[in-house]
Order: C-alpha cells, then sequence, then structure tokens
C-alpha cells in the first residue's frame, strides 16, 4: 500500500498551486468553481491582511505522488483570545477515512501545541470569509463548495454539530410585499430614510455596513473582530461588486445609519440576499420588515423574480417571517471538537 505523505507549508506558492491543482480537479464537475477557485487564490494570497495579525499553517497528503487531501489549521486572533479555541479550514479530501485522518490529526496536533483547547471548523480564515459544510450540492454560487461526504469525515475525527443553518428561495414576490408595505410607509412618515448604496459612495457605504456590522453580529458564537482593509478584502474577493445589484441603509430621524441590506445578482432573474442587519436598540420595530418590502419591490421592478435567503442560522427569526412561500433547499453545519 502506498504511504501516505503529509506536507507542512504556510504561504509558498509552489505548494498554493498544487493545492489549487487538486481543487480544480476535485471540484471539476461543479457549475460553481470558476468562481470558488477565484475565491481561494484570493485568500492563500501573501497580500491578503488577515495575514498580518493571525496566524496559518497549512498541510498537503500525497498519495502516489498526487494531493488527496488539504487542511489548514488557523489561529485566529480573536477566538484564542476569547476562548483559546483554534480553527480549521480550506478542507478538502477524497472520500477516504486514513486520509481524513492524516489531515485532522495534523491540524489538531499543532492546534494543540500553540495553547488551542478546542476546535471550530470549517471556517475559512474567519466567518467573514466562507464556512460551514453544505449537506447538499451546491445550489448556488455564494454558499460554501464542499462535498456531500465530508459530514461524515468530520464526524468520524471525532466532531460534533455545533450550528445549523439554512438556505430558502422565494419565487413569489408578492408575498412579502404586501404584507410589509405598512412598515415601510409607516416608517417613512415617521421620518425614517431607506437609501440605495450606489457605486458613486461605495466606499463611504461600506465602511457604514462594516461599522453596523460590528455592532449587530458581534455576539455571533463564532463573530471573529477585523478592520475596514480586511472587511474590504473580503468582500472584494469574494464577490465582482458589479454583481451589488440591490443595496439599502436605513437612517433614523437623525440621520443616523441603523441597518443595512444587500444582495447580489446570481443571474438575470436570481438575487441572493446576503445580509440584513438592524442594530439592536431598532429591532421589533418594523425596520427589518420596512426593508424587506422595499428590497423585493426594487427587485420586482428590475424583473427579478426570484430571491433565495442565504445561509441563514437556524434559531434566525426570518425562518418564522409571517409570510408564506419560502422553501428551504439547503442546509449547513459547522462543527467543534476538544483539542
Amino acid at each position: 500500500m502506498e504511504k501516505l505523505i503529509l506536507i507542512k507549508y504556510g504561504l509558498q506558492r509552489k505548494y498554493v498551486k498544487m493545492y489549487l491543482k487538486f481543487y480544480k480537479e476535485h471540484y471539476k464537475d461543479s457549475i460553481f468553481l470558476k468562481e470558488n477557485l477565484h475565491k481561494l487564490k484570493k485568500d492563500l494570497a501573501r497580500k491578503n491582511p488577515y495575514y498580518k495579525e493571525n496566524r496559518i499553517q497549512n498541510f498537503l497528503v500525497l498519495k502516489n505522488k498526487k494531493v488527496v487531501g488539504h487542511i489548514t489549521a488557523i489561529i485566529d486572533r480573536n477566538f484564542f483570545k476569547r476562548d483559546r479555541t483554534g480553527i480549521i479550514g480550506f478542507f478538502d479530501c477524497t472520500d477516504n477515512i486514513k486520509i481524513s485522518e492524516k489531515l485532522f490529526s495534523s491540524a489538531r496536533e499543532y492546534l494543540k501545541e500553540n495553547g488551542c483547547k478546542q476546535i471550530a471548523g470549517p471556517i475559512n480564515l474567519s466567518i467573514w470569509n466562507n464556512y460551514r459544510l453544505s449537506l447538499k450540492t451546491q445550489k448556488f454560487s455564494f454558499e460554501p463548495l464542499t462535498k456531500t461526504y465530508y459530514e461524515r469525515l468530520f464526524l468520524k475525527n471525532n466532531f460534533k454539530t455545533s450550528e445549523e443553518y439554512y438556505t430558502a428561495i422565494r419565487t413569489k414576490l408578492d408575498l412579502i410585499i404586501n404584507p410589509t408595505r405598512k412598515s415601510y410607509e409607516a416608517l417613512v412618515a415617521e421620518g425614517f430614510n431607506f437609501r440605495r448604496i450606489t457605486l458613486k459612495r461605495l466606499n463611504k457605504d461600506l465602511e457604514t455596513i462594516y461599522r453596523l456590522s460590528k455592532e449587530i453580529f458581534f455576539k455571533g458564537k463564532y463573530y471573529s473582530d477585523i478592520n475596514f482593509k480586511e472587511f474590504k478584502y473580503f468582500l472584494k474577493r469574494k464577490i465582482s461588486l458589479n454583481k451589488l445589484r440591490l443595496a439599502h441603509i436605513v437612517f433614523d430621524k437623525d440621520k443616523r445609519p441603523i441597518g443595512f441590506c444587500y444582495s447580489f445578482a446570481e443571474n438575470k432573474k436570481t438575487l441572493v440576499l446576503k445580509t440584513i442587519g438592524i442594530l439592536p436598540k431598532y429591532q421589533n420595530r418594523g425596520i427589518g420588515a420596512a426593508l424587506l418590502y422595499l428590497h423585493h419591490k426594487t427587485a420586482k421592478q428590475k424583473g427579478f423574480s426570484k430571491i433565495i435567503y442565504a445561509l441563514i442560522r437556524e434559531e434566525n427569526k426570518i425562518k418564522n417571517l409571517p409570510y408564506p412561500g419560502a422553501k428551504i433547499i439547503q442546509n449547513y453545519r459547522t462543527y467543534e471538537s476538544k483539542v
């Protein structure tokens, strides 16, 4: 039997190329390969600002001189400070338990040597980036590109489910436009302002979204603070900004930004609603409903007939919105393990 060869590396171009070649072959049948390969190249580029304050150790496993698996052990400054949690990401592997054991044990050993007490993943650097396993074949371009058997490999390597998520789709936009109209009209009458993000103001608006995101999502289980340079890099490597079809920021009566909502174009008929966020003190006042109204109404006017609600935590209220017509099309999970 051919021996498995382990290669440890940082960001050396030679080994990154080997991983990219394996990734391309591994997902050759996916229609989303091109976009995900582009993101992966950006993630592993030396110029990625994430690497200035965080450490990684990459591992490749070779069999018969060919790459058969990859994993990255990550020590994120914020995760580690909070509770000494290490991260694993960039996990890609053939359907072979021995190869997965080699990868997981290597990453586990590195994290243990560096003082970590537990492991979370898969998270490709941070949750501002790709994370979670897709449990079914990919449905759209903005979700993680993984294999359906990966969950079995995680569980075999002593990981347990930590968080669950889903994606839903809506094809009848009027079923959400009509019941949310009153919320929007009442807030406008009260003096709230809903403004579209434009390319002309893009940098300033992105900074506003960044600041709001830090205030809104900081209590999330896997939240890790990043600076604006990192945020902008992650956003630009994730999508080309010309796909930013709909984005709104809402301001209160004193012209202070209090929430936002943005979507990307999947194709000419489908929008992916990626994120909606409202400052905690303004929640439960119909502002989320108003943003949804404006977003869906504008989408319909622009000729979109489908809305994908992407990568939502199971506990998120959107699953229980009193607006019928949304159908769950995908499920995801993250996992944890003791070192």
